[in-house]
């Protein structure tokens, strides 16, 4: 049960054990059958194992809710205790675990000989009931299946409640197929016969705050149940469908794997809508133009070259290059001389002319 109080949380504890005793039969004290016993008295109870032996997990019971008591609430079927308090409780749950089991263990293992020698003592105090509680000791099994030690939280006990959901509707689905098997496909298939179909989708609907991972289970039983005609005999294929549905839904962790694949797609939805809804900005002139925007850039750096140029007082590099090119001829037709000479000089030449003073001449080798 969760609780709305503040800083307030509930525990639950519990030992199971075995009280080590069964009912008295008349014939255990030899009164005949035929005589009425049950209008006259009441015949109690007579021992079915070694009580000093069951002692351990009574007082450990008692100590659980004795401390529980003392520092919480009672409060929907649990202790009502302050949510600062939880490490200490559990802490001093785990001791008492932790001594159940022990207990337990010890008892499991000398089982045989813990009721053997309690044969042994019953002899030596009342050998007419000896027999009798031989033919009725409690096994060893059952000893094992009742001991148990329980301690959870409100949120652990939800968490269950989910899981507990999901196994119930599990079973459901089990017994509505072996009732289908039984029937004959050669019988009239009904939309009565979706009845457990329906049900375990109600079932689903009504309580899927326990388990939000039920929720495609109940789409994909609507998409079927929509599918099929709303009046008329069905056919055998809907037969088989409908089989096919249940034995889905008779596996517990089909439907949880359904609830996780659904949760994976639609985390994946959400990243793509947050990438689409991400606005890019762009210009008037280049919004929605995928050329125009790879272009953009060239566009800019030949414009802000231009305008570099424009601000430099001798021209562009590509000005530059020309007159070097055009001087170098003029070079070649005026003197003979000069016909060894590289066009790299010349440009080399040409081009110191015209840099400042202090520049270096290597600083226009091409």
């Amino acid at each position: 049960m969760s609780t709305k109080i503040k800083d307030l949380v509930v525990v639950y504890f519990s030992i199971s054990s075995t009280s080590g005793r069964k009912k008295l039969l008349p014939v255990d004290v030899k009164i005949p059958e035929n005589f009425p016993i049950s209008e006259l008295a009441r015949l109690g109870s007579k021992a079915a194992f070694d009580p000093k032996f069951l002692r351990p997990f009574e007082n450990a019971r008692k100590n659980g809710n004795t401390y529980l008591s003392s520092i919480g609430i009672r409060y929907g079927g649990g202790y009502g205790v302050s949510r600062h308090k939880l490490p200490e409780i559990k802490q001093k749950m785990e001791d008492i675990a932790f001594k159940v089991k022990s207990a337990k263990e010890d008892l499991l293992n000398n089982y045989v000989s813990v009721r053997d020698n309690w044969f042994v003592e019953i002899e030596t105090l009342n050998p007419e009931l000896a027999e009798t509680i031989k033919n009725n000791v409690i096994s060893r099994e059952y000893l094992e299946s009742q001991i148990q030690f329980s301690f959870t939280t409100d949120a652990d006990e939800a968490d269950a409640a989910g899981s507990r959901l999901v196994t119930e509707v599990a079973y459901s689905a089990k017994d509505a197929i072996e009732s289908l098997v039984v029937k004959d496909k050669s019988c009239s298939f009904h939309r009565k016969s979706l009845a457990s179909l329906v049900n375990i989708k109600e079932k689903l609907s009504t309580l899927s705050f326990l388990n939000s991972a039920v929720k495609p289970t109940i789409e994909k039983i609507d998409d079927f149940l929509t599918s099929i005609p709303d009046t008329g005999t069905l056919g055998s294929q809907w037969y088989d469908s409908l089989i096919k549905e249940l034995v889905f839904l008779s596996e517990p962790e089909n439907i949880l794997l359904l609830g996780r694949t659904m949760d994976v797609q639609v985390s994946q939805e959400e990243i793509n809508d947050q990438v689409s809804s991400v606005s890019t900005p762009l210009s008037d002139s280049t919004e929605g133009d995928f050329y125009s925007l790879s272009e953009n850039p060239v566009i800019t750096t030949k414009e802000n070259v231009s305008k570099n140029d424009e601000k430099s007082g001798d021209g562009s590099i590509l000005d530059e290059l020309s007159k070097a090119f055009n001087s170098a001829s003029t070079h070649n037709n005026q003197s003979d001389d000069n016909s060894d000479i590289s066009v790299v000089e010349l440009l080399a030449n040409e081009s110191s002319s015209n840099q400042p003073a202090n520049v270096k001449k290597d600083a226009w080798i091409l």
